[in-house]
């Protein structure tokens, strides 16, 4: 059985490697959850429903309570971020068209793409968290998705228009290179300019007007409308419905699928491993180990330097140590019998902690949750030295097995991971460009 649960952890790890990042986090607790409960159940396998349930219900009123606090601490709606995260994201775009027209330092108009594309799909994250924000967001919603696709486009056609450059320069007239001369600072002189621009089209006609150029006004013009409509968040009118009924959203199958299985054998190996070490010794805090083995995996897995997650966690377990002992020991026998200094004693451990992980201080992470582990917190609160120094040790043998687990089973795939991206962006970039100029 713990066997199944350990293929069944690295299940749900290679899983995770292939979703997206906000449904991630899900497979990898559905993978040590079950781990953790098998582990637990061993001396007394008729509890396994009740303990189930259990460890099942302190998840979730564990995740309540985070909702609750996001909600109480951090009010401030994410919607003025994509407002000007929109305006800034146009002017860098007509910005990326004037170095291209220009034709300068291939360098520089690489570092210019690169950073647009990078914006555009910090843009999408955004969208997600607008969207879980409140139901309200829901048409702003539908418009970013829309514009997310016309970001790509407008990426695409400066692209092709510098790419044009290099065997037909003619193509573009000296009318429009003297006109993207012209500087812009703000969303309002891209509005007047985009203004005068197609009056210019219109002035010289579509059939002198080079394609990528025509294709890359429409797409601005596009976009600009529904940005309004997104500052707004007003009604859905028929344009904008026609715009969002014609832009297909892009979406690409995931370029990590080897980065997936290698996660996958990480995983179940590492787990495997630690449940042979725990019936070969036959320690009592091998079923710790084997917990800390499975959490770690899972969480590790996902990021991009899996390494030094395992490394966290070690430094996290070793300072633990000291700081569970103090707190097994000294605070909370001396506060227990008052639930107020009890919960203050605790949420200063947290608070402390927390803070620590949010500037990404090295250990903070693996220390706040092995400190609340090892401490084993539980009513009436029983205190065993013996079983508190088993289960603190059995963190660390964890940790380090998982993080040599993760040294010997090597990832190589970043080179491949970076060639299918690459293919894919490609793709894409071909297929807008050619949609829009079938459209246009």
């Amino acid at each position: 059985m713990i066997l199944v649960c350990c293929i069944w952890a690295g299940f749900c790890t290679w899983i995770s490697s292939l979703v997206r990042i906000e449904n991630s986090y899900a497979w990898g607790l559905a993978g040590y959850t079950a781990l953790i409960i098998v582990i637990t159940i061993q001396p007394e396998p008729l509890l396994t429903p009740q303990f189930a349930v259990e460890r099942c219900s302190e998840i979730v009123i564990g995740i309540v309570c985070a909702i609750m606090a996001d909600l109480l601490f951090s009010p401030r709606s994410i919607k003025q971020e994509v407002d000007r995260e929109l305006e800034s994201l146009l002017v860098a775009q007509y910005q990326l068209m004037q170095l291209c027209i220009k034709h300068g330092d291939g360098e520089v108009v690489d570092k210019a793409w690169g950073d647009l594309v990078r914006r555009t799909t910090a843009l999408q994250g955004m969208r997600s968290n607008l969207n879980m924000e409140s139901s309200r967001w829901a048409r702003a919603n539908r418009r970013l998705k829309a514009i997310n696709t016309l970001s790509l486009t407008l990426i695409t056609q400066s692209c092709e228009t510098y790419l044009i450059q290099n065997t037909r320069p003619e193509l573009i007239t000296d009318t429009f290179r003297e006109f993207f001369d012209t500087p812009v600072e703000t969303a309002q002189d891209v509005h007047k300019q985009l203004k005068r621009l197609r009056r210019v089209i219109a002035w010289t006609g579509e059939r002198e007007t080079p394609v990528t150029i025509y294709s890359w006004v429409a797409a601005a013009t596009r976009y600009q409308l529904l940005k309004r409509g997104v500052i707004s968040n007003t009604k859905i009118n028929a344009t904008e419905e026609e715009i969002l009924q014609g832009e297909p959203e892009v979406k690409v199958e995931s370029a990590e699928r080897h980065h997936a299985m290698v996660n996958f054998w990480r995983t179940t190996l590492s787990c495997i491993l630690g449940t042979l070490f725990w019936l070969w010794t036959g320690w009592t805090s091998g079923s710790g180990a084997m917990v800390m083995i499975a959490v770690v995996t899972s969480l590790a897995m996902r990021l991009p330097n899996p390494r030094m997650v395992a490394i966290d966690f070690i430094y996290g377990t070793l300072a633990a140590l000291p700081l569970g002992l103090l707190y097994f020991l000294v605070i909370i026998p001396n506060t227990q019998q008052s639930m107020l200094l009890l919960c203050i004693s605790l949420a200063v451990l947290g608070f402390f902690l927390g803070i620590e992980v949010q500037k990404r201080r090295l250990g903070s992470m693996g220390a706040l949750a092995s400190t609340i582990n090892i401490i084993v917190l539980d009513n009436p609160m029983t205190f065993h030295f013996s079983q508190f120094l088993d289960s603190a040790l059995g963190q660390i043998v964890g940790c380090v097995l998982a993080f040599t687990v993760i040294l010997l089973v090597r990832d190589k795939s970043r080179d491949r991971t970076g060639r299918v991206l690459l293919n894919q962006f490609v793709s894409a970039a071909v297929s807008a460009m050619t949609t829009k100029c079938g459209t246009s």
